[in-house]
């Protein structure tokens, strides 16, 4: 039986009128320069959504400074991610900034900004390859989520490094409620580091942070179990994990789809105690089965 399926910016909706087999595509890729780094979670996240891409399809470069046009392309991609929010490209015939003309890669995503008053520029430049600070992504991030009301008040707290002197006064108050928010934390326990130059990965982990904290998408969840396959509505994979004599049986959906790397993976490890991270599907389970994880890595145990 068909339904009626809504496609919008990062998000699906379906409105189903009957039960049938229904499958939704995910990216899920990672980079050579990524194995083993602090942000390789966060980012891999990001990329299986979209939000974020690579310097080119070998290397995410997660320790290279993150330039204007890099930071706000994420912003604008992260906006468009909110389903109760309307944002959408533009791409206006007569160009806002001087240096950034129509035919960049960054066009759209800069005019998107500077239209919701995120990004300003100076003297009519807007700089889009500088690198930018770790205050200036603090302001970034705050005007992106529509705080700039409370900017003024966190302005009079203080906060608690030994370079909080060497925060800007205009910056204060956003670095404050990125604190406060969860979205920053200091280059270490005692300094923020406000004038360092912040780098791609720290760019894709604020931006996860920044959507969990809104709801605009799912934290990883890892469970393990005894894995198996059911041919109940459609051959799929599950897991039944075992929590103080509780019982849930979880379907298990590959990320990359059926015939990628963690669908193969599951292939070889039915039978077998694995250990999967996952992301939660809140959709309702097409096999009615139990709550469905969107698997990101699988780990057979010994």
């Amino acid at each position: 039986m068909g339904g009626i399926i809504d496609v919008g910016a990062g998000t699906v909706t379906a409105r189903l009128k009957g039960f049938s087999r229904y499958a939704l595509m995910a990216d899920n890729r990672t980079f050579a320069d990524l194995w083993g780094h602090w942000a390789q979670r966060e980012v891999e996240v990001l990329v299986s959504r979209h939000v974020v891409q690579g310097a080119n399809e070998r290397e995410f470069q997660p320790d290279r400074s993150i330039t204007r046009a890099e930071l706000t392309k994420l912003l604008v991609e992260m906006l468009t991610r909110d389903p109760e929010g309307a944002v959408t490209l533009v791409s206006p015939a007569t160009a806002t900034f001087s240096d950034v003309t129509p035919g960049a890669w960054y066009y759209q995503h800069v005019e998107t900004a500077a239209r919701l008053g995120l990004v300003k520029g100076t003297g009519g430049l807007f700089r889009p390859g500088d690198p930018v600070t770790r205050e200036e992504m603090a302001a970034m991030f705050v005007r992106a989520l529509g705080l700039e009301n409370q900017v003024a008040a966190a302005a009079l707290e203080t906060l608690p490094y030994a370079d909080a002197g060497d925060i800007g006064g205009w910056a204060k108050g956003y670095v404050t409620l990125a604190r406060q928010m969860g979205l920053m934390k200091g280059e270490n326990a005692t300094s923020f580091g406000p004038k360092s130059q912040a780098n791609r990965a720290q760019g894709a982990v604020v931006v996860l942070r920044a959507m969990e904290r809104k709801g605009w998408v799912s934290k990883t969840v890892t469970v393990s179990g005894l894995l198996s396959i059911s041919e109940l509505e459609g051959r799929h994979f599950e897991l039944e994990v075992s929590v103080a004599g509780k019982v849930t049986r979880y379907v298990l959906l590959p990320a990359d789809g059926p015939e990628g790397p963690v669908a193969r993976r599951l292939e070889s490890a039915v039978g077998r105690q694995v250990r999967v991270t996952a992301l939660r599907d809140n959709s309702a389970s097409v096999y009615m089965r139990g709550p469905a994880l969107r698997v990101l890595e699988v780990e057979v145990l010994p």
